[in-house]
């Protein structure tokens, strides 16, 4: 007892830095900084161990050391709603948090209701568009639906048994089509049946009636199943190109964009007239655009190439090397906060050291240096 009490004081007479993990910020002493994490990631995001973790989050830590302040990180507002940007950065311009810290842009009408420190990262926004499509793949996957492995099921395993009711049918009025040996005739019967599938033979080679009417009917199946093969040809080649098209800001004006809630992006698109579709979570921007519900999704570099690298192989899509603007992330402050200067005066060497270097390393790469 007498350990843990001398423990406790030690710690407040070093006025070193302790973390509080909290998920709201509305019952923390005044003496302990309120800092909001907004999911972006790898900049803040949750461990395994669901502890608050990114390239913002350990930039903060190591600020956090350096001033010797204890801090709480909180990611519910009042309501308890998950914190994103926009409630972020409203709840620090209402004095109830200190400190926002995430994948936060410097913006000017940020700057008008509160104060950002100095920046310490530099980044842009970039377009992903679908993966360049491959008409076999496309051919597959189709191939690969249930509806699709039924019809060609059917006419691979019915091409006999029509042949053989065809026979049937015509046996009295066709001599044509039953000469030869019984083998051969057969089998011309079946390729006529196959060609018949494709549109290349008529369905009014048959006598009888019945046969003919059985005939058209294959026909049109055949031609349909062919069309539809057509189809997605076709069509993977034309997304294919459209999407190859799309890969600055003058070639978003006509296509379907998709940007992430309360994110700098939606006010950049605003500025250049540029019509888009807002999502929640970068994640379902993502989904839409390979569900084929948007053509592009334009959002900060650094976590988009992390979102997209996080997906399986097969649904990455395309991340374009181009830039089309300058952005940079600062944390947010209240307006007037001491803290502001405080924060700058640490930032320059910690930006400078090996460890912050290591960090971006570790979370995007050698990239990123």
């Amino acid at each position: 007892m007498k350990k843990g009490l001398l423990f406790t004081c030690l710690i407040f007479a070093l006025n070193l830095s302790v973390p509080v993990f909290a998920d709201r910020c509305d019952r923390v002493p005044d003496d302990t900084l309120k800092v909001g994490v907004i999911h972006a990631p790898p900049f803040s995001m949750h461990s395994e161990k669901e502890e608050w973790t990114g390239i913002s989050v350990e930039l903060w830590r190591q600020l956090a050391d350096r001033l010797g302040a204890s801090y709480v990180f909180c990611d519910q507002s009042a309501d308890d709603s998950i914190l994103n940007v926009a409630t972020g950065l409203q709840q620090v311009q209402q004095d109830k948090l200190d400190v926002a810290l995430g994948a936060l842009t410097l913006t000017s009408t940020r700057e008008q209701q509160g104060d950002f420190s100095h920046p310490f990262f530099r980044t842009g926004l970039s377009i992903a568009t679908r993966p360049d499509s491959h008409t076999w793949d496309e051919l597959w996957q189709w191939a690969t639906k249930p509806t699709s492995i039924a019809v060609l099921l059917f006419l691979i395993f019915m091409a006999p048994v029509l042949a053989l009711l065809i026979r049937w049918l015509e046996r009295d009025q066709n001599q044509e089509l039953l000469e030869g040996p019984r083998g051969r005739s057969f089998a011309t019967t079946v390729l006529w049946i196959t060609l018949l599938c494709t549109g290349r033979a008529g369905a009014f080679d048959m006598q009888s009636f019945t046969a003919r009417v059985l005939a058209t009917i294959l026909s049109f199946a055949g031609v349909t199943v062919l069309a539809s093969i057509v189809a997605v040809a076709t069509s993977s080649t034309v997304l294919s190109n459209l999407d190859n098209q799309i890969y600055d800001i003058k070639t978003l004006d006509n296509s379907r964009v998709a940007v992430v809630k309360g994110t700098s992006v939606e006010r950049f698109m605003d500025n250049h007239g540029i019509n888009s579709q807002s999502y929640h979570s970068l994640q379902q921007a993502l989904q839409a655009l390979m569900k084929n519900r948007v053509d592009a999704v334009v959002h900060d570099r650094p976590t988009l190439q992390y979102a997209i690298r996080m997906r399986s192989p097969e649904r990455r899509p395309k991340l374009h090397d181009k830039l089309l603007n300058e952005e940079f992330y600062g944390f947010y402050l209240q307006q007037k906060s001491p803290l502001r200067e405080q924060i700058n005066q640490q930032l320059p060497a910690l930006l400078a050291s090996n460890q912050w270097q290591n960090t971006l390393r570790r979370y995007l790469g050698p990239q990123a240096l």
